[in-house]
């Protein structure tokens, strides 16, 4: 491998194969002793590093020589050592940190408003969902859910709902999103025009936090079923994603939604998902839901979720 310019390599396992295998071969020592840089058995340069708290991984940086290959034994190797893990590591943390604390706060917000009424309703409803993904080549997707929501105790139907969107990713980390929902309550419709901000952040190879904002102009049919109400509604979903393995992954989520005038509701659900294939998984979860119905009236709803996924 000739390198042309500046390339950055991690002393991971994985990348010390890859540097041996173009002989260049880098030896690991612990944080407080002299890490080297071998060619062949030749020592080319030799520079400290002191040790911190974390013991990650060193950035080796490899400049070839413009007239020589890297693994050439006659070429020029210039190798720089530089610790900056620690303060991304740090910065990672805190900002976790903050993440989690705000999450929390905002959770036991929403729990005071619901609590602090005199008059609170409880159910025990399920959900059964079928949530379907198509990805087109040029970073569009096409997502398609529909759920059906029922009580536990006699079976009874509570709500239909189908939300079909576009999404289209900026980059790796970030998209955007327009759709449509349509729900079915109590003999009631709702059409439901959206717009979302989809935002990814991996924190480690197993851990990845999504935050989703949506606005919603909701069209509610009143009782009369012979107009609309009009209300707009903002939604903020913080999910963390734990995936230990590669069928398994873990999901924690806290929702809040809020209308221009008022709070709605909030929802936290906990669940896991076993990934059968690349294509279909199942995902079980429980849904602890509190909403604001009116000044004096609350709902709080237990609701266990089932969801089949499809990616095609």
């Amino acid at each position: 491998m000739i390198i042309n310019k500046l390339t950055v390599f991690f002393c991971t396992t994985k990348n010390i194969r890859l540097l041996s295998q173009n002989r260049v071969k880098v030896q690991q020592f612990p944080m407080w002793h002299t890490p080297c840089c071998y060619m062949g058995k030749r020592i080319k340069r030799i520079k400290r590093i002191k040790a911190d708290f974390f013991k990650k991984s060193v950035q080796i940086r490899l400049i070839r020589s413009p007239i020589m290959p890297c693994f050439d034994p006659h070429g020029k190797l210039l190798v720089k050592v530089k610790r900056f893990e620690k303060a991304t590591a740090v910065f990672r943390g805190y900002l976790l940190i903050f993440l989690m604390k705000s999450t929390i706060f905002t959770t036991f917000l929403c729990l005071f408003c619901q609590i602090a009424t005199a008059q609170t309703t409880h159910q025990n409803i399920y959900w059964v969902r079928l949530y379907v993904q198509y990805a087109f080549k040029n970073k569009l997707e096409l997502h398609v859910e529909t759920d059906e929501r029922r009580r536990l105790d006699n079976n009874s139907h509570v709500q239909f709902i189908s939300h079909t969107h576009l999404r289209w990713w900026i980059n790796s980390k970030a998209a955007i999103a327009g759709g449509l929902s349509y729900s079915y309550t109590n003999g009631l419709m709702e059409i439901r025009p959206f717009q979302e901000f989809h935002y990814r952040m991996p924190i480690t190879k197993t851990i990845e936090i999504t935050h989703r904002f949506r606005t919603e102009q909701r069209w509610l049919q009143n009782a009369n079923k012979a107009d609309y109400q009009f209300r707009s509604r903002w939604r903020y979903r913080f999910q963390c994603n734990y995936q230990p393995h590669k069928k398994w992954v873990f999901k924690a989520i806290n929702e809040v939604m809020t209308h221009t005038d008022a709070f709605d509701q909030n929802r936290i659900y906990g669940g896991v998902e076993y990934k059968f294939t690349r294509h279909i998984s199942l995902e079980m979860g429980y849904l602890r839901l509190f909403q604001k119905r009116s000044e004096t009236a609350k709902l709080k709803s237990d609701i266990f979720r089932t969801t089949v996924l499809l990616k095609l």
